[in-house]
């Protein structure tokens, strides 16, 4: 069982390995489950298994081949093909991502001290997605969250990276530079105004919706400490989304300012030997800036070394509300 370090608190972290005689299958429940804001589970995709393997004594094996159920030595939960083959320790394989992660939490015993499922806690309103280092995972991350928040309600995705997604014509969405968003919402300075202009120009993309970013990354380096602290509090109080999901990446001088603005802030985290040091100067930062309580608001999530290499495989992800099958 590994450890997690998150604002100053060490978390036991349960290890889900996950093997899947349909490659595609498995590949795309690992995602999904790596890109849940749970900080317990530690999710690896295995692509073979070989004998004499050794593993983690509280590991589990989440998997659809029975003959790997009497090889590995480590706790099963097996995926079946017919609803009515679901049992205590056996999950129906064909249903939603977020049934899935579910169900497995429950079987996992990841809860709070109350009992209580995590994925059935109250959700925040206004979520920040902290990528300082950037990467297709990450944004990957960022979005699944935002499809994620979608099966529960109306979302909203807001990007403010200098180097913001794009969803072009092959990805079935199309959203052209030019278009009002971002830079006008952010030097909104009336809550009545913002929500008028919010509701015109928040546009649907699959089960989400999104604000085109900013126009120009100048615009970025243009806003200050005061419109990142007013555009999130008028997040806060706009009662059109149900959800919003926040992604934003470089240090600029508002983004501590954004950041405390949010009810919580994720910061993926790839594999690699200087995850830990980016770590550590992340909290020299805080610390240097007065933003200690900040820190504390920081959770760190692992993302997989993966992402989806086509239009096709990302629109699946993203928009179907699939999260395996």
């Amino acid at each position: 069982m590994k450890k997690l370090f998150s604002g100053g608190v060490l978390l036991n972290r349960v290890k889900l390995y996950i093997y899947s005689k349909r490659k595609g299958y498995g590949e795309k429940l690992s995602r999904f489950l790596s890109s849940q804001p749970n900080r317990e589970l530690d999710v690896e995709l295995l692509t073979e298994i070989q004998d004499g393997t050794e593993w983690e004594k509280d590991a589990y094996m989440v998997t659809d081949d029975e003959d790997i159920c009497r090889k590995v030595k480590c706790k099963i939960i097996r995926l079946v093909k017919m609803p009515e083959e679901a049992g205590k320790q056996s999950i129906f394989m064909y249903q939603s991502g977020r049934k899935i992660y579910e169900q497995l939490l429950e079987m996992m015993g990841t809860g709070n001290a109350n009992g209580k499922m995590q994925s059935g806690l109250a959700v925040p309103k206004v979520v920040c997605i902290f990528d300082p280092c950037g990467g297709e995972e990450n944004a990957m991350y960022a979005l699944r969250t935002a499809g994620d928040r979608a099966e529960r309600g109306k979302t909203l995705y807001i990007n403010l990276c200098a180097f913001p997604v794009i969803f072009r014509e092959e990805g079935g969405i199309s959203m052209g530079w030019g278009r009002e968003g971002v830079s006008e919402l952010m030097l909104c300075t009336d809550s009545v105004v913002f929500e008028e202009s919010l509701e015109k120009l928040a546009f649907a993309a699959g089960n989400i919706f999104v604000l085109a970013p900013a126009g120009h990354f100048r615009d970025l380096l243009d806003f200050t400490e005061e419109d990142a602290h007013r555009f999130m509090t008028y997040l806060a109080h706009q009662t059109l989304f149900d959800f919003v999901v926040v992604e934003t990446g470089q240090l600029w001088e508002w983004t501590f300012s954004l950041l405390s603005g949010a009810d919580v802030v994720f910061v993926p985290e790839g594999p690699g030997v200087f995850t830990e040091a980016r770590r550590e100067l992340l909290q020299e930062y805080c610390t240097r800036d007065g933003q200690e309580k900040l820190w504390e608001q920081f959770q760190f999530v692992p993302v997989p070394a993966c992402a989806p290499d086509t239009w096709r495989e990302s629109k699946l992800i993203l928009f179907d509300g699939e999260g395996a099958g």
